[in-house]
């Protein structure tokens, strides 16, 4: 299989890169029937890595070496801290600490070729620096697995049209005018992407699977990323929290199931229950260390001051059981919960829920669970998700690349 490392630009960037495409005299070309090979908004990505073809029996060693190169990126020298001692754990003196996210914007132009070979290109400004760290790191885990790559230098870009000689040089040259001058809105690489390509006159792509570059200590938001159906969004992965639940247990007085705003006073019982070693394994798609209460803390103060994102402590007869939330990521809303473990299965997550949707206008609505996760997907369903399609991403509390699976409500 052909295999390229690459981070996907999010879809208010896709939408103007490809309105500024169509600006564009490739763009009207195309229009007219020229086969201008404009890229497929799909398609658009910026590479980091270029593998070529791997064995299909080396997919999992491609896999760990992705998963450490990110580790490795997260946690640069000079980056590493030990554990809280007030969570009780020992210092371990490494745990990464996640970058800045990696903010970039397209921008510019250019070309790579002459003739039938020419290529349309649109930049990158912003942490390109970053972007080369990443690229790295990469290859370097690459290198270290004995995996093949592309060792040339990294020159960051998306690839827009493959017009070849079926322009003229003129209408060429204006548009590599225009493209000089172009400057598209800033966004976050949230994901690193594994992705598999068919070659052809219409080239497609697999995102086979994914690894977070960011986390919500680090950027007050959850991970972004595309979300149709079969593709990784990534994380995944991710949200305010993990889902949780097992689907087993006796019922409970569901009249006695309650929202309200989160309180100071509620962070120390959400932060056990969210390190709850059975909730993170069933959860799969949690933070690097659950263990790091200052990260968490940190965390939550992001969440609650957050105007995109809405969070309510979750109440059975008074007593606090857990969390429901929504957040907005690359212009999608998703949710996301996290109940105590002595209440799952009792039905609290489903009227959980049920009360917190009417309070989140938006639709569609989107959420993510680990495919394994039945109790979840139970529940999501009872309230009117739809599986939309699984992917597979690196699950921090796994620590391994795990299929998940992508719902949508409405």
């Amino acid at each position: 299989m052909r295999l390229f490392v690459a981070v996907y630009p999010p879809a208010e960037a896709l939408d103007d890169v490809m309105a500024q495409a169509r600006r564009l005299r490739i763009g009207a070309a195309a229009d007219a029937g020229v086969n201008v090979r404009l890229a497929a908004r799909a398609n658009l990505h910026v590479t980091v890595a270029f593998l070529g073809e791997v064995e299909d029996g080396r997919l999992p060693r491609v896999e760990e070496a992705l998963g450490r190169a990110v580790r490795s990126w997260h946690s640069p020298p000079g980056r590493r801290r030990g554990r809280d001692s007030a969570t009780g754990g020992a210092d371990r003196g490494g745990d990464p600490v996640p970058p800045a996210p990696l903010r970039l914007r397209l921008a510019g132009g250019g070309r790579f070729g002459r003739g039938r070979f020419t290529v349309l290109w649109v930049g990158l400004l912003g942490d390109v620096a970053g972007l080369r760290r990443l690229s790295d790191a990469t290859r370097r885990e690459l290198r270290r697995a004995r995996l093949p790559y592309d060792p040339r230098p990294l020159r960051p870009h998306l690839t827009l049209a493959r017009p070849g000689d079926r322009i003229d040089r003129e209408s060429l040259d204006a548009d590599l005018r225009t493209l000089d001058g172009y400057l598209g809105p800033s966004w976050s690489a949230t994901e690193l992407v594994l992705v598999r390509s068919h070659l052809g006159p219409r080239p497609t792509y697999d995102r086979l699977a994914s690894w977070p570059l960011t986390d919500l200590g680090a950027v007050g938001g959850p991970p972004a990323g595309p979300r149709t159906a079969g593709e990784p969004t990534t994380g995944r992965r991710f949200g305010t929290e993990p889902l949780v639940g097992d689907g087993t247990g006796e019922l409970v007085d569901l009249a006695e199931v309650a929202l309200r705003p989160v309180e100071e006073a509620d962070l120390d019982g959400l932060f056990a229950q969210q390190r709850d070693p059975e909730a993170v394994r069933m959860a799969a798609f949690t933070v690097a260390d659950p263990d790091d209460r200052a990260a968490f803390d940190a965390r939550m103060r992001r969440l609650r001051s957050s105007p995109e994102v809405t969070l309510r402590a979750v109440t059975l007869a008074g007593r606090l059981v857990g969390s429901v939330g929504s957040f907005v990521v690359a212009g999608d809303t998703e949710i996301t919960y996290w109940l105590d473990r002595a209440v799952w299965g009792r039905g609290v997550a489903t009227r959980a829920l049920r009360l917190f949707l009417p309070t989140v206008p938006v639709r569609p609505l989107y959420a993510r669970v680990a495919s394994d996760n039945t109790g979840s997907l139970r529940v999501l369903h009872k309230v009117g998700f739809v599986v939309v399609g699984t992917r597979r991403s690196y699950a921090a509390g796994r620590g391994a690349v795990i299929e998940e699976t992508l719902l949508r409500l409405g």
